[in-house]
């Protein structure tokens, strides 16, 4: 469906088709997508970074980094720690 598809489809739901709230619900519509799109770890966008350890326990993230969905150290995943028992 496109937007304007879409935004017809609502506007029969809720009876209203005038222009002004068809231009709306086209841009509530494209919102809505681009807020789902932003949200989800597509499998295209997900990829795999490799970092050494050293002594410090400290790991700065590559700048391609943006969200970490999980960690591994010697072929186990490290289990989330929260913020107050680090």
């Amino acid at each position: 469906m496109t937007l304007s598809e879409i935004a017809q489809y609502a506007g029969e739901k809720v009876g209203k088709t005038d222009s002004d709230t068809l231009v709306f619900l086209q841009k509530a519509a494209s919102l809505a997508y681009r807020r789902v799109w932003n949200f989800a770890p597509w499998r295209e966008t997900v990829t795999s970074s490799t970092y050494s350890v050293g002594t410090n326990r400290t790991i700065t993230l590559g700048t391609n980094v943006e969200t970490p969905l999980s960690v591994s150290y010697d072929q186990a995943e490290v289990e989330p720690i929260d913020l107050a028992t680090i």
